[in-house]
């Protein structure tokens, strides 16, 4: 596990546990912000090294959820596109992430900036996402796509 303020973060993959020390040496070369304090928000900065999927992606080693952002699962095709989207989209781009909670997933949620920008803007802009209302408060609704709309549903825990 590796602590990054005020969370713990597990390893996302059988047979990590080997690699816990250079993660634990890697998590300390990190620009990590915050103290750690029970109020103080913790945050990653880095590259986006990994797309996951099209709502999952790694920075700084460190794998989460853009924040406000839903698409379907990678072996749906809009999923597929999704990943396709953001990958092109964000893959390298240089991210602030402040690191909010933990989703159903296990991944922790994260809120991104890019240049000033929210990550989540950006990839819904991009058009193979939806605005997860629930998460963002409605702050990208405006940003959707048209087909992103009629193509993908809203699953109940983003409404």
């Amino acid at each position: 596990m590796m602590q990054t303020g005020k969370q713990t973060l597990k390893p996302r993959q059988p047979g990590m546990k080997p690699l816990l020390l250079a993660g634990a040496l890697l998590a300390a070369s990190l620009p990590f912000a915050g103290s750690g304090g029970a109020n103080e928000p913790a945050f990653i900065n880095g590259p986006v090294t990994k797309v996951i999927d099209g709502r999952t992606i790694a920075v700084g080693g460190v794998s989460l959820r853009i924040e406000g952002v839903y698409t379907p699962a990678p072996g749906d095709i809009y999923g597929y596109t999704a990943k396709v989207y953001t990958e092109r989209t964000v893959r390298g781009m240089e991210l602030r992430c402040e690191l909010l909670e933990e989703s159903a997933g296990g991944f922790p949620i994260g809120r991104c900036l890019h240049n000033g920008k929210e990550l989540g803007a950006i990839v819904i802009e991009a058009g193979a996402a939806r605005d997860c209302t629930r998460q963002s408060g409605g702050r990208f609704s405006s940003l959707e796509s048209a087909t992103a709309r009629e193509l993908i549903p809203l699953p109940p825990e983003c409404q």
